[in-house]
């Protein structure tokens, strides 16, 4: 498994929700499709309906 792989089943196993670093859990949301738009400290991820 890769690096995105790994991450994704930690987070969905819900064993270290605290350890998971923020550049890397929004990098996984991008690499799952979601949209990202940022406003001066928020972050808001948005994925479009199909």
């Amino acid at each position: 498994m890769g690096k995105w792989d790994d991450l994704l089943e930690r987070i969905l196993r819900g064993t270290s929700n605290a350890n998971i670093p923020f550049d890397d859990l929004c990098n996984l949301l991008v690499r799952l499709g979601f949209e990202r738009r940022t406003a001066g400290n928020h972050n808001v991820f948005r994925k479009a309906a199909n």
